[in-house]
């Protein structure tokens, strides 16, 4: 692809050029890139010293498009910090982006300047898996099926009755967890719940957001929103307020196979975010999701807790077709780890259900 007008100078080795044409000395990047137009393209070469595998990126102008952004200059600098922190992460981010809109009382606010980072961290999630049936639960909801078990979710995947249709969006309210120990396992102890689409029977892509909740030895707990598009990136909203048993509202959007927009607000602080993104892996569009995780970390399947009940309420989906999707006929999944079930899903009614801890 021709530079376009863009201008490349060698750096020294492990300096990154800034739009102003600062350098800066980092201890693991190495670049080759000066931006000098809208369309801007990056070379992070091998090597020995800095340890860094080759990333090419071309041609992103245009990109971000939200108005609380800086000039396009200033955005793309912020976007390539984004990409050598997932360097440094080991996060394959070359290719997603994204651009931001925060709502604080009603009023639309820098996120920046409010405190609000988005910091790429390790993939978490996994997609759902499927164990096979349970036995039917008694008493359980007249338009609720026999429940499935998983290895690591708990909670209710719905998936577009026709093959012809696709689903636009997935939305509803959720607690984040109220944690407690769980005997014979290790601190710290962990839970997530999310909202979110694919990953149940698409088992090649997951657009979801939601919040983790870790238990520590001393009893503290400490929890963080994030979204994710698995298998490719996933991403803590540092600075975004959010405590155990808050209540929050997530909506996944997708505006195309490969784009979509997450809204994620957490009502007790009156504050919401609109992340729309673009360049994510495929989605097949198939799966409504409402989950609490036992998610993986480096080490393996963190260790899951044990929490009061956590309620999915208002829950729903919508397809393209105008199709309104509830819990009618849902198939509860329990989280089990082969041996005992630690949560259970049960359904009220078409718009709400809760996951109950057990063992």
């Amino acid at each position: 692809m021709a530079n376009g007008g863009m201008k490349f100078a060698p750096m020294s080795m492990c300096t990154f050029c800034s739009a102003q044409g600062r350098s800066k000395p980092t201890s693991k990047v190495c670049t080759f890139a000066k931006v000098g137009s809208d369309c801007f393209q990056v070379k992070l070469t091998w090597n020995p010293v800095c340890n860094v595998i080759a990333i090419r990126v071309v041609c992103l102008h245009l990109l971000f498009l939200s108005r609380l952004v800086p000039p396009p200059v200033i955005t793309m600098m912020r976007f390539l910090n984004l990409l050598l922190a997932s360097v440094l992460s080991g996060s394959a981010l070359a290719d997603l982006t994204f651009d931001i809109m925060a709502v604080s009382q009603g009023k639309e606010i820098d996120w920046k300047a409010a405190g609000l980072e988005i910091v790429p961290i390790p993939q978490r999630s996994r997609f759902h898996h499927h164990e096979g049936n349970s036995t039917a639960a008694a008493g359980q909801h007249p338009h609720q099926k026999r429940a499935s078990t998983s290895g690591n979710w708990c909670g209710i995947s719905q998936k577009v009755q026709s093959n012809r249709d696709t689903l636009s969006s997935v939305y509803g309210y959720f607690q984040a967890p109220n944690l407690s120990f769980r005997p014979g396992y290790p601190y710290p102890q962990w839970a997530s719940a999310w909202i979110g689409m694919d990953g149940g029977t698409c088992n090649s892509a997951l657009l979801q957001s939601g919040v983790t909740v870790v238990l520590n030895s001393n009893g503290q707990q400490s929890a963080s929103a994030w979204f994710e598009w698995a298998p490719r990136a996933s991403y803590s909203i540092s600075g975004f307020p959010v405590h155990v048993g808050d209540w929050l509202f997530v909506n996944i959007t997708a505006t195309s196979a490969t784009s979509g927009i997450v809204n994620i607000a957490n009502l007790a602080q009156s504050l919401a975010m609109t992340i729309n993104i673009n360049d994510g892996p495929t989605l097949c569009r198939q799966d409504a999701d409402w989950i609490v995780e036992d998610f993986y970390d480096a080490k393996g399947q963190v260790a899951f807790g044990r929490f009061q009940d956590v309620w999915f309420e208002d829950v729903g989906a919508t397809t393209t077709k105008g199709q309104k999707i509830d819990l009618k006929n849902a198939s509860p999944i329990s989280l089990s780890n082969g041996t005992a079930i630690s949560c259970v899903a049960n359904v009220f009614d078409d718009n709400n259900f809760w996951c109950a801890s057990q063992g």
